[in-house]
């Protein structure tokens, strides 16, 4: 007779188990997917105001190390080096003119600086001679040009004529 009673009991939980391993509800699948939504929609303008601080802070970072190189490559080398910026083409162009060369060449491609979104305030080019000082062949004197994206408060980059690099806010 115990035996009987333990083996009604063990049948009469079988329905709930089967009944809560069905799955979930529309209605919980529905609340899960508006959450999501909300979360979505708060997170997506987030992630598009921050990846535009973070394109703006790396094409100054790029037009920086772009400058500190070519000054480097200069005294290193013992010859002058160029970098010229181009405002149109968001890239810029290294050149050298090692000893007995007639001029300046390009020491490979243009390199990009940053996305089509990236303004630069105007063209210029740096002469960087072996020692360490820093001519402007082209552009404002003293050099100082203004980076900006799509209404990010734009950054200031000034070179001094020793190749001091400083960039505000």
């Amino acid at each position: 007779m115990v035996s009987q009673a333990v083996h009604e009991d063990r049948g009469a939980f079988r329905p709930r188990r089967a009944a809560s391993l069905r799955g979930f509800s529309l209605l919980e699948v529905i609340m899960v997917m508006v959450v999501g939504l909300i979360l979505t929609a708060v997170a997506v303008p987030f992630l598009q105001s921050a990846m535009g601080t973070y394109r703006l802070r790396s094409a100054v970072s790029s037009i920086t190390a772009a400058v500190q190189s070519a000054r480097y490559q200069a005294i290193f080398q013992g010859y002058p080096f160029r970098v010229a910026f181009s405002s149109a083409n968001n890239n810029y162009q290294v050149s050298s003119q090692p000893a007995g060369a007639p001029g300046f060449a390009a020491l490979g491609g243009p390199i990009p600086f940053g996305s089509t979104q990236v303004t630069l305030a105007g063209d210029f080019t740096l002469q960087f001679n072996p020692s360490g000082s820093v001519v402007v062949v082209a552009g404002p004197n003293p050099m100082t040009t203004t980076v900006g994206y799509m209404g990010r408060q734009p950054k200031t980059i000034r070179v001094s004529t020793n190749g001091n690099v400083s960039v505000t806010p």
